[in-house]
Formats: structure tokens, C-alpha cells, sequence
């Protein structure tokens, strides 16, 4: 008598990763963005079901870099934070959000008060981040044409300040 053994990719790898250690059993079954960002908030927007984890973002060569799947948050002056996320994960609703709508960053609550399309060679990050009398979050993704390198040719942007 025969005996058929079948055995599964995730058991293969707990066997390997035990003659290896904990730490390859850890980083293998830890999902990535916990490992990749702090946490420093959360992004809720009730009318279109969102709700996130928020990280801090700093300024490399002059860029920010989006989180993959959570909202990356960047401040540089007094009132005036920008939140940024993907259009195809944490932002996929974003276009459907309306002026009035409420977003609670943080525990505080917001109302929407612009919105608009605005083609990204046209954007001034000066202009976007300069410091404001209210406190305001801006909210940003990609729009329009979608590119091969995952950019896109317009950005989706909303304003809300805080009530």
C-alpha cells in the first residue's frame, strides 16, 4: 500500500522557515503594511464606507511615496495636511464623495468644501500645502487617464475644513 502525501506551499515554508528560525515564520506570515508604516491615525469617511490606518510621510529626493493600501498623511505648514492614497485600493470611492460630506481624521470631524479634477502638471505643491487660517485636510489620488507606470494623468483633490 501506497501512501499519497500532498502537502501545501504555507507548510512547506512554516518546515523551512522553522530550520531557519522565527523570525522567517514571522516575516512570511506578517502582512506587509503592518511591517512597512508606523501608525499614526486613522481616515474615516462614513458616506463612502472608508475607513484607514494613517502614517506620517517625510520628503525623500522630493517626493512622498504612497502607502500601498493605507493613507499617508504629510504636513508642512500650520493647518494644512495633505492625505494622500491609491485610487485603486484606500481611494476607490473617493470620486463619489459630495460637498457637505463629513471625514473624521484623527477623532475630529470635517466637512467637504471643494472638490476638484486638476491635471497633475498643473498642480503647485506650494500652492496645495501653504499654511491656512483653518485647519483643512486635502485629499488626494490620481484621475483621469491611467499610465503603464501606475501614474495617472489628472489628480482628484477635496478640501475639508474642520467644524
Amino acid at each position: 500500500m501506497k501512501l499519497k502525501l500532498t502537502i501545501s506551499f504555507r507548510f512547506v515554508m512554516a518546515i523551512a522557515c522553522a530550520a531557519v528560525g522565527t523570525f522567517c515564520l514571522l516575516k512570511y506570515f506578517e502582512p506587509a503594511e503592518a511591517k512597512e508604516y508606523q501608525i499614526s491615525g486613522n481616515l474615516s469617511i462614513p458616506s463612502i464606507g472608508l475607513n484607514s490606518d494613517v502614517t506620517n510621510l517625510t520628503l525623500e529626493n522630493g517626493e512622498l511615496s504612497t502607502p500601498t493600501s493605507i493613507v499617508g498623511s504629510f504636513s508642512r505648514h500650520k493647518n494644512s495636511t495633505l492625505l494622500i492614497g491609491h485610487s485603486n485600493t484606500v481611494f476607490s470611492g473617493l470620486k463619489n464623495i459630495r460637498i457637505g460630506d463629513i471625514i473624521n481624521y484623527n477623532d475630529k470631524p470635517y466637512r467637504i468644501y471643494k472638490s476638484q479634477i486638476t491635471e497633475k502638471s498643473n498642480i503647485s505643491m506650494k500652492e496645495l500645502l501653504s499654511e491656512n487660517e483653518t485647519d483643512t485636510i486635502i485629499l488626494m489620488t490620481c484621475f483621469g487617464e491611467m499610465y503603464a507606470d501606475g501614474d495617472a494623468s489628472h489628480r482628484l483633490i477635496i478640501f475639508a475644513s474642520s467644524i
